[in-house]
């Protein structure tokens, strides 16, 4: 799950640092939020150390679940100290927080359940090539409808009626 709301919310943030390319603060923030989607990964991969989990016991492997909870709660509370510290500029901060808690929740439901392990199962069998193609053309279409969103105004055009 955490892949798929990784992916959504970079495509989110790197459409918004576009559209606010003239202003710094905003864009900065936008640019930088898109770092916090990788710390769940990480600290999740950490966890276990604090946690006392032993992989060479059995019945660890159950355990990596709340291991990725942690490393989800831990850049939530992360991303809302960042929040409030970048005051009018921290949004994509909160929004990075609340996409780390989605990410969490949606860890359990729909993710435990056989309709998500099948789909992945079925995912797995889609050739690399096109799959890598889409994602490319989504990535530009992405990026240039950022572009244009971002685009000053044509201070020449008339006003319409």
């Amino acid at each position: 799950m955490l892949d798929f709301v990784a992916v959504g919310g970079t495509a989110y943030f790197y459409f918004k640092a576009l559209e606010q390319r003239r202003k710094v603060g905003p864009h900065a923030s936008y640019l930088l939020a898109t770092a916090i989607l990788l710390l769940p990964p990480i600290v999740g991969r950490l966890a276990p150390i604090p946690l006392g989990i032993d992989f060479s016991q059995a019945g660890a492997f159950e355990q990596l679940g709340l291991s990725f909870h942690v490393g989800n709660i831990v850049t939530a509370l992360i991303s809302f100290a960042i929040a409030a510290r970048a005051g009018r500029n921290g949004k994509p901060f909160v929004i990075a927080g609340l996409l780390s808690l989605l990410a969490s929740l949606l860890f359990e439901f729909p993710g435990g359940t056989a309709a998500w392990k099948s789909l992945y199962v079925h995912a797995a069998i889609i050739p690399t090539i096109p799959l890598a193609l889409a994602a490319a053309l989504a990535g530009a279409a992405v990026g240039w409808a950022g572009w244009i969103a971002g685009k000053r105004p044509d201070r020449g055009a008339p006003l319409a009626a």
